[in-house]
């Protein structure tokens, strides 16, 4: 079987006529500046959690970098219909839970019943299809880049699931070498490993310990990480050290992310067309989650798909509120919000005296939530058990403006008008046909 590094040929593409969504307020999001592999040397990232979603369902797919927006980058100019899985949902649960036993013991979510919020980072792995997809050959699967140290979460690979779908340990095994590769992870020599050049329907396992990387089978892209774990000039490759530095043990997590707005104060008064920076602070006791800046009242939402923690918005004339609401991979939720007055004078502080009138409705500030509805089907603690893996900065004072707020082989063998700017950069290394 083929290498999943082997397979980089373009799908084949049917073209298809998009309309692109109609945008409702002028934001320009200020991209964080991004450290280069070479300025690291030593392992120095905390762990973060992460989520892969297996999807077994089809999907509309189209050139790029994030799976959250549909995108695969060995999709070449045009949009793809990636197929549906075929077989049964007895087949689909099993390599489900091939693929969450493997990853079980670090932070790591697995998801397959729906995607998850396009702002929690999430990497997705396409169940489906068959092999002629990306040309000639009999491979089980392919991964289309290969990201060391795991710094870009949002990848997406494919697994050829409709080929052989009663081989639920063999497609199970091929999604996690995708995964993988997707995390920096080379081909190892070692036939035992999940890693292995060939995928096989025997029960396999992460190497725990340097393996030698297989640099016949295809050319190593990770080497500097590798040599963090098993020595410089080692040739070699500790998975099991690699996925716990990435990700950490796995663990509940109960804890919200803490979201502070920095910028602008609750109540500003502006002009309209006038520029304004929106700056917050996300926090949480584990890295990876994500978060998304909204404007409710033109139902806008802008994912900060490079963790951006500053946007330059241009509003027309209203009261809008400017709320950044952040969610973790267990389902946890922390927000912050203000309100602003865009060429529109706030109404007067009512001045009457005496005891206010009762009410049943009481305001709402925000509280310990798991994000469950929504527009987008959500990721929650219960999907990760379902799916067969157990769920695993500072704060800002309670009196600041800020809150605090928690809502291969045969199988066997081996406003209206205004524009929405987003951007987008990312530093990947692909992996060579």
């Amino acid at each position: 079987m083929p290498s999943l590094l082997s397979l980089l040929h373009p799908l084949s593409l049917s073209l298809l006529s998009v309309a692109p969504a109609a945008p409702a307020f002028e934001v320009r999001p200020i991209a964080p500046v991004q450290a280069t592999d070479a300025s690291v040397r030593q392992w120095d990232k905390p762990p973060h959690r992460h989520t892969v979603y297996l999807n077994f369902d089809g999907a509309t797919l189209t050139e790029g970098p994030n799976a959250a927006e549909g995108e695969a980058s060995c999709i070449i100019n045009g949009v793809f219909e990636y197929p549906p899985f075929s077989g049964t949902e007895v087949q689909r649960l099993a390599m489900v839970d091939v693929f969450a036993a493997a990853v079980a013991p670090f932070g790591i979510r697995v998801v397959h019943e729906a995607p998850p919020p396009r702002h929690l980072p999430y990497s997705m792995i396409m169940m489906g299809g068959l092999p002629s997809l990306f040309g000639p050959g009999g491979a089980s699967s392919a991964a289309c880049s290969i990201d060391c140290g795991d710094s870009w979460w949002r990848e997406t690979g494919f697994v050829f699931a409709n080929q052989w779908p009663e081989e639920t340990i063999y497609y199970g095994q091929a999604a996690i070498k995708v995964a993988g590769h997707h995390w920096g992870l080379d081909v190892l020599e070692n036939g035992e490993a999940y890693m292995s050049g060939f995928t096989s329907s025997q029960p396999r396992s992460w190497s725990d310990g340097c393996e030698f990387v297989d640099d016949g089978f295809a050319p190593p892209q990770c080497t500097h990480v590798h040599e963090e774990f098993c020595g410089e000039g080692s040739g070699r490759q500790d998975d099991v050290a690699e996925l716990m530095a990435m990700f950490g043990a796995n663990s509940v997590d109960e804890v919200a992310p803490t979201v502070q707005l920095l910028a602008p104060s609750d109540g500003i008064e502006l002009t309209p067309g006038q520029e304004f920076t929106v700056e917050v602070d996300v926090s949480d006791n584990f890295d990876g989650a994500g978060w998304k800046l909204m404007i409710p009242e033109v139902g806008q939402e802008v994912p900060a798909y490079q963790r951006e923690t500053k946007w330059v918005l241009k509003p027309p004339a209203g009261v809008y509120t400017i709320r950044v609401e952040a969610l973790d991979h267990d389902g946890n939720i922390g927000f912050d919000e203000v309100t602003i007055h865009v060429g529109v004078a706030p109404e007067p502080e009512d001045t009457t005296t005496g005891e206010p009138e009762s009410t049943t409705d009481a305001p709402t500030t925000g509280g310990a939530a798991t994000e469950t509805s929504g527009d987008e089907p959500e990721a929650t603690a219960d999907d990760a058990s379902t799916d067969g893996a157990t769920a695993g900065g500072s704060t800002p004072d309670d009196d600041a403006q800020g809150c605090a707020c928690t809502a291969d082989e045969a199988p066997g063998d081996a406003a209206p008008g205004l524009l929405l700017v987003l951007a987008l950069w990312l530093r990947r290394r692909a992996s060579p046909a």
